[in-house]
């Protein structure tokens, strides 16, 4: 079904793989309603991978409520395989209800995690380091930086030492703590995180991978941190297009690259770049999370305020 889905084999350059999986997943339960629950739970679990590593946290949540009761329900009739592919359903789920900032239920979820596993101690290595990412995630309070970069630390040293092929999650956990040292200005120790990981990507993923691109997309952030506007601005027109072309204009990565860019564009005077820009961010924003939200509010005055001076300076 995954091979299936990939647009190039029925020739629709104009559709992303992204594009075709959430079609294909949306599909399931009336395709496949002839086979028995667990089944679709299963096909579920696998559509929810695709769509959870493509960072279609939306379309990765609908596929992981489908997958999360249907494999319990495998797991309640004593199928063998079914307790770690829920385990997988349940960590994947929160992470991606993280994502959509609905934390009370990422919450619920992790809690239910954690009281199927029993004693931490007893988990295995990389299951642990992935429950201690997600619950890096949820840490709450005045310490919650230094508590989340704590747990993302603990995490990166189960899982340092492992290939991708080992440890999946792996270059998860090192992009988050990269990101949370950024956060807590430790910048050239997050700068090294991201240049290592990037190397590693374009090793092993390529140019145009949706990782690979917004691990440029971190990496600029570190760079633009420490002033040195040139280097982040050169990642970021590497990155922008290609996480257009492979995860559409509209997802929040592709965003989240175009926003740094305008603003890299507005703090070296280049307002007519900086307007334009924000104004497809605000655009992809306004139509992901309603006109309402205070960050499409503060998008529009930016490119109000981009255009304003932008007009002045031709006078």
């Amino acid at each position: 079904m995954l091979f299936r889905s990939n647009p190039a084999l029925q020739g629709r350059a104009d559709v992303t793989v992204a594009e075709a999986l959430t079609g294909a997943a949306a599909r399931i339960e009336d395709k496949y309603a002839a086979l028995p629950r667990p089944v679709r739970g299963h096909l579920h679990a696998a559509m929810q991978i695709a769509l959870s590593e493509l960072s279609r946290a939306q379309e990765a949540v609908q596929a992981g409520r489908h997958a999360v009761p249907a494999l319990a329900e495998a797991l309640a009739a004593g199928e063998a395989d079914a307790a770690p592919a829920l385990h997988e359903a349940r960590l994947r789920l929160a992470l991606d209800l993280v994502q959509l900032s609905r934390l009370d239920e990422a919450t619920a979820v992790v809690a239910e995690l954690e009281a199927a596993l029993g004693d931490p101690q007893g988990q295995p290595p990389l299951l642990r380091a992935r429950l201690l990412f997600v619950k890096s995630w949820l840490t709450a309070g005045d310490l919650s930086l230094q508590a989340s970069l704590g747990q993302l630390e603990e995490a990166a040293a189960l899982v340092r030492g492992l290939s991708a092929a080992e440890a999946p999650a792996r270059a998860s956990i090192l992009f988050a703590l990269a990101d949370n040292l950024a956060l807590v200005g430790r910048l050239l120790e997050a700068e090294a995180e991201y240049r290592a990981l990037l190397d590693e990507q374009l090793r092993a993923l390529g140019e145009d991978h949706p990782r690979t691109n917004y691990t440029r997309v971190g990496l600029a952030n570190a760079l633009a941190r420490q002033h040195r506007h040139d280097e982040a601005r050169a990642l970021l027109e590497e990155a922008a297009p290609r996480l257009a072309s492979t995860l559409g204009a509209g997802h929040r990565h592709t965003l989240a690259a175009e926003d740094m860019l305008a603003d890299l564009h507005a703090r070296q005077g280049l307002w007519a770049a900086a307007a334009a820009g924000w104004a497809r961010v605000e655009t992809g924003y306004t139509a992901l999370m309603g006109r309402s939200e205070e960050h499409t509010s503060e998008l529009q005055s930016r490119v109000d305020i981009s255009y304003a001076v932008f007009c002045l300076k031709k006078k």
